[in-house]
Order: structure tokens, then C-alpha cells, then sequence
């Protein structure tokens, strides 16, 4: 195929090479440019310097250096055809047959595979050359037929250039791979890139192309549709500036619309394949439009990426100017949580933590029994904003959307943080918030700032607040930005929170009894001797392991003896479980003995028969607090916390009992 068309530049352009030293006559000549107007005759001195250039280049030996003979001498008579049609046309502005053969060229270079084109040199010369066929054209009534010329062209080289976006927890920002320039996306949330308002009034015929790369992980069976509404092109008939997503913005896609030939929607692969797609933009002609790729990784493709090499838009008129389109500042750098919780703190029981997934840094808390520990930013303290709002990236697995609280206070600054007034942020979801019982999923919120809000300092709560939801939950916390058209944000610290509404436990340890302790032994898939029961400084953790085949007697830890008196009428415990439902966890029991039950023989036996020595009391997850009525309960006794492995079709089920600590009142 490609030798049929550079065989066909060759031939038709074999005039050209005869007329060129022809018209040098003519330069020069005082009647020259005599019919043009001021934008046609610098147009075409333009183009015929641009042309000259690439001749003199590959004179020296510095342009189509990697092509083959054949492909260069096709497209150098193809440049030296054209300046012939130029020089006619600069003394002879209604010459139909320049206009013709102009056009011509520009058709043939359209259909020559991009790799002879030696970067943007060549192409250029073909655009400049663009402006002045079809202005000519039309002026002399000469049908351009489908032919069209780069109008508009970005390759990110340094910049945006007039490219803007919107950004909803990922960020498009300019990079390079492999010495290729390009702007990039990658991340858990929703962003928009989005072209300058582009007037196809008059194009006559418009499309527009574009090289580019996805990266993504979905490998389900959906997986068509999941990339689908990943990686989105879009085109706007009454978009102007601001949010995309606003209220009376209509966004047409293209994903499903007919592709010209030779050209892919999406890359076919999943690790960074380069490919070129071309949209015909006929349906908007004559309309001034904005073009989008919209980026929202979906649930199991959180980690997906969206690299645009370049963007080309052709038609058969010369695009109005651009004007770039005001951007909303980040007032901070955003804070991501790559090392820390990054000026955050945490409260309570489970605490968030700081991770990081392939470098990605976040802020985690998983539910125990419906509840959270809560995150508190940094007091965010407002000045003179104006269009402000928090724009906040999440990741969460069972996570009820009835269930994500953030509240802010504008009188807390640190210590007890019930001494404050909390109120709601008015957090709102974006569109892409889908809860999942299964898998992870990526969703974007937003907080904004009011003109009350403008000049004022708040810190904000986040939790999982309690519920009748009865597994557990995540929610990660990925990006924290905030972004405005003016004014400016700082942190300021918070000192050390407390909470007075918590219990204060004793850690099982400090109590634990040795002699009323056993612990079952296993050897696990790789071999080595685990432990059911660990006890720590502050926490006892029981584990059923998946290295057991059959059902093990009860591990156990008990307490030193506790007297009655010393409580406030109820045994208080706090524990927690880890991937627990409401079959394992009939595996966990506590026990209370009489303080004479002092030996792990005495244990077991009371086990082994409950009812006859102390009392035995079952665990449900929901008891994130367990209390017990010590009424029935003698003067001094001993709490034994028993675990065993609750197997399944002969198999250990996984979870994990955690146990805090007791509340000794004022002991």
C-alpha cells in the first residue's frame, strides 16, 4: 500500500520539478503578490521559507535521515512540487492549477505514514501550505473535497500550551518516556483534559487525531466496558470554562461513534501501547466546540494511567485564535500521604495509619464492629478566597456511602475533641461514587467553600460512624487539595488530641496470668511454627492460621485475679476482630472462673465443661465493647479469653480476635 502511494507522489508530482527552476524568474518582481490580501501573501512567503528550509536541510544531511531512499525522494518532490504551485500562486493568485496541485500534495502527505514525516519540520510546511490552498480555493470556487490541513496542533513539548483541566483527585501534568514528550494522568480519581474552544465555523471538513497510551489491571470480563468509561473522548457544543461536570454542560461521546480508517479507539493492550486515533468532527462544523478526554479509573482499574502524546485538529480553514481558559490554583502543594499522615492526626480505636501501594501513599482505617478511630486534618485557615473547595480522592472496600462522615469545627484547635462544636462539611459525592461489597473502589468528594467560610479556620473529621453494616469496612483516604481562583489557605498544627468520651483499658499483658496460658502450635504453607496466640505489650491476638486439618482444642490466656468491688457494676472489654462473620466467630469465647481457677489444667477442664466451674459467654463482631454484668459473678475471679480453630468443609477459616484490654476503673 505504501509503495502504490509514494509511487503515486512521485508521478504526479514529476511537473513540479520542472517548473520549480521556471518560476525562480519571478521572484523578485515588483508584480508580485499584486491580488492578495495581507494574511494570503504572508502565508505564502511563510510556507515557500519553510520549504526552502527542508531542502537546504537535507542538503546537509540533517532532515529524513531515518527514511528510505525511496520515502525521501517521494516526499522532497513532493515539497519542491509545492513551492513551484507557491511561487505561481505569489504572482498569480487565481492560477486554478496551482490552487489544484496544492491541494493535491497535501492530500498524498495526509495518506503518508507518519514515519516519513521526520518529527514536525515536514509537517508544518504541509499546514502553512493548508492556509493557502484552501483560502485560494474557496476564493476561486475550487471544491476541496475532503482534503484538510493541521489547523491546530499541540505535542506538550514544554507546556499545556492552551489545554487546561479539571482536576478531581489525578492530575494531568507534562512528562516524558523514551525522549517522547507527552501529558500524563494517573491515579484513583476523576480528571478532565480539555482542549481550547476550537470555531470550526466555515471547516468545510474537520477531524481531529491524536497519539496515546493507556496502562490499566481490569482483567474481569467486563473489561471492554470498565475501559470504556476509563478512558473518555468527548466533545462540547456550549462548554466555556470552569467545571466540566457543572449543571446544563452536554457532552457528547465519542468512544462509540465511527472511527476513520486505520485508526483504534483505545489501545488493544494493557501496559503502555502507543497507537494514533483519528475522529471525524463533521457533525460539528460550524460549531465552536471543545474537545475532552476524561479520565475515571474504575473499580479493580484504580492504578490506570492516560498518556496524549500529541493532538492535531484538520480542517479546511484557518482556526481563529486561542485563548487559554483560567485554571483553578491549588493554594497548597496537595498532600498525598507518599511518607506520612503528613500533618494529620488520629484518635481513637481502630487509628487510622499511614501505607503506600507501588509508592502511593495514603491514610487508612478499616472498621471494628461499625466503628472508627477518626482523622483530623490540620486547621485549614482561609484568606480572602474566592471559588475555593476541598477536593478529596478516596479508595473503599464495603464502604456505605451512608456511612462516610466528615464534620468540621471552627473552636477546635487540639485536646479533648468533645469540648468542641462539630458540625456537617456538606461533603458531596461525584458521580463516579459507587459502593462495592467485593473489591476496591475509587470515588472523588468535594467540600465547598462558602463565602462564610472564605476568611474563616476549621479542621475537619473524618470517620466511619456506627451502623447496622455488619462486615467490616475501608476507606483510604488517597488525596487531600484544595484549589481556588484566589485568596490563599494555610495548616496550622493541631497540639494533641484526646478524647474524653474513651475508656481507659489495661492492656491484657499487664494483667495476663502465664500459668493460665496455652498456646497451640502449627506449621504453616512454607513450613515454619506459628503460634495461635501472641501477647504483646498492648494488645493479645489470636489467629487462626490456614496450616491445621483438624479441629485443636482451645488456646487461652487468663488475667490475674480482678475483684468486684474495684468495677463500676460491669466487666468492660475492647477488642477487635479482622475478617470475621457471624459463623467463625463461635470460635471465640470468654470465660469467668473463680479466682481459685489458677492452672491451665483448671482452664481446660472449665472449658471443657462450661456451666459447671465459672460462666462462658459467647463474642459477636458487633461487640467492638463487650460489657458484663458482674452481678452473678463472685467477689474475685479471673476473665480467660479461649480461641480454637472453626474449620469449615475441612478447612481453618481466617480471622483474627484482638483483644485491647479490660477497664479496671479507678483501680
Amino acid at each position: 500500500m505504501r509503495s502504490l502511494l509514494l509511487s503515486a507522489l512521485i508521478l504526479t508530482t514529476a511537473t513540479g520539478l520542472t517548473s520549480c527552476s521556471n518560476d525562480k524568474t519571478v521572484v523578485g518582481n515588483e508584480n508580485e503578490y499584486i491580488g492578495l490580501s495581507t494574511g494570503q501573501a504572508a502565508d505564502i512567503s511563510s510556507a515557500i521559507k519553510q520549504g526552502e528550509q527542508i531542502l537546504r536541510l537535507n542538503q546537509q544531511g540533517n532532515i529524513l535521515t531515518a527514511s528510505t531512499p525511496t520515502d525521501k525522494e517521494a516526499v522532497l518532490v513532493s515539497v519542491k512540487k509545492s513551492l513551484a504551485s507557491l511561487r505561481k500562486l505569489r504572482v498569480d493568485n487565481s492560477d486554478v492549477a496551482a490552487v489544484s496541485q496544492l491541494l493535491q500534495q497535501i492530500k498524498l502527505f495526509n495518506e503518508a505514514d507518519v514515519e516519513v514525516r521526520d518529527g514536525d519540520t515536514i509537517p508544518v510546511f504541509f499546514d502553512k501550505i493548508g492556509k493557502v490552498a484552501f483560502s485560494l480555493a474557496q476564493k476561486l470556487g475550487i471544491d476541496s473535497g475532503d482534503i484538510k490541513a493541521r489547523a491546530y496542533f499541540n505535542d506538550f513539548t514544554d507546556s499545556m500550551g492552551a489545554f487546561t483541566f479539571h482536576n478531581e483527585g489525578s492530575t494531568w501534568e507534562i512528562g516524558a518516556r523514551n525522549e517522547d514528550t507527552m501529558i500524563s494522568t494517573v491515579g484513583t480519581g476523576e480528571s478532565w483534559l480539555l482542549s481550547p474552544t476550537l470555531n470550526l465555523s466555515g471547516a468545510g471538513a474537520a477531524d481531529f487525531e491524536f497519539s496515546h497510551q493507556t496502562n490499566y489491571q481490569e482483567k474481569s470480563p467486563n473489561r471492554a466496558d470498565i475501559l470504556k468509561e476509563s478512558f473518555k473522548i468527548l466533545v462540547s457544543r456550549n462548554y466555556v470554562k470552569g467545571d466540566p461536570t457543572a449543571d446544563g454542560v452536554v457532552w457528547e461521546e465519542l468512544n462509540d461513534k465511527d472511527l476513520l480508517d486505520g485508526t483504534s479507539a483505545l489501545p488493544a493492550g494493557e501496559m503502555f501501547h502507543t497507537i494514533n486515533t483519528k475522529y471525524n468532527l463533521n457533525d460539528f462544523v460550524n460549531e465552536k466546540v471543545t474537545i475532552a478526554f476524561k479520565f475515571s479509573p474504575q473499580s479493580g482499574n484504580s492504578r490506570a494511567s492516560w498518556s496524549i502524546y500529541n493532538f492535531a485538529v484538520n480542517t479546511q480553514v484557518v482556526l481563529d485564535q486561542i485563548v487559554r481558559r483560567e485554571v483553578p490554583k491549588s493554594y497548597q502543594p496537595k498532600k498525598n500521604f507518599d511518607t506520612s499522615l503528613d500533618g494529620f492526626l488520629t484518635l481513637g480505636s481502630p487509628e487510622w495509619e499511614h501505607g503506600s501501594f507501588r509508592g502511593n501513599g495514603y491514610a487508612l482505617v478499616k472498621t471494628s464492629n461499625q466503628q472508627s478511630g477518626y482523622l483530623l486534618s490540620p486547621r485549614i485557615k482561609f484568606t480572602e478566597a474566592k471559588d475555593a473547595t476541598i477536593i478529596l480522592g478516596h479508595i473503599g472496600q464495603r464502604l456505605q456511602q451512608e456511612n462516610i462522615v466528615v464534620k468540621k469545627s471552627y473552636d477546635y484547635k487540639g485536646g479533648d475533641i468533645n469540648s468542641a462544636t462539630w458540625v456537617d462539611a456538606g461533603m458531596v459525592f461525584g458521580k463516579n461514587y459507587s459502593a462495592n461489597d467485593k473489591f476496591y473502589s475509587s470515588f472523588i468528594t468535594k467540600i465547598k467553600i462558602s463565602e462564610e467560610d472564605a476568611n474563616k479556620a476549621f479542621t475537619l473529621k473524618f470517620f466511619i460512624k456506627e451502623s447496622n453494616y455488619t462486615d467490616n469496612q475501608v476507606w483510604e483516604l488517597d488525596s487531600f487539595d484544595i484549589q481556588g481562583t484566589l485568596g490563599s489557605v494555610e495548616y496550622q498544627d493541631l497540639s494533641e488530641p484526646t478524647d474524653s468520651s474513651q475508656v481507659t483499658y489495661t492492656a491484657i499483658k499487664a494483667i495476663a496470668d502465664e500459668t493460665l496460658r496455652k498456646s497451640i502450635s502449627c506449621v504453616d504453607k512454607r513450613g515454619k511454627t506459628i503460634d495461635v496466640l501472641r501477647v504483646y505489650d498492648d494488645v493479645s491476638k489470636f489467629n487462626v492460621h490456614n496450616c491445621a486439618d483438624k479441629e485443636e482444642a482451645f488456646s487461652f490466656v487468663g488475667t490475674q485475679s480482678l475483684n468486684k468491688a474495684d468495677l463500676n457494676g460491669k466487666l468492660t472489654i475492647s477488642q477487635v476482630f479482622d475478617f470475621a462473620n457471624e459463623t467463625s466467630i463461635n470460635s471465640a469465647k470468654i470465660l469467668i472462673v473463680p479466682e481459685s481457677v489458677n492452672t491451665a489444667q483448671a482452664v481446660e477442664s472449665a472449658l471443657q465443661n462450661p456451666g459447671s466451674v465459672g460462666t462462658l459467654f459467647d463474642v459477636t463482631i458487633q461487640e467492638t465493647v463487650k460489657d458484663i454484668d458482674l452481678t452473678s459473678l463472685p467477689d474475685s475471679f479471673r476473665v480467660i479469653f479461649a480461641y480454637k480453630p472453626f474449620f469449615v468443609d475441612g478447612k481453618a477459616k481466617y480471622f483474627t480476635w484482638k483483644i485491647n484490654g479490660i477497664n479496671l476503673g479507678d483501680k
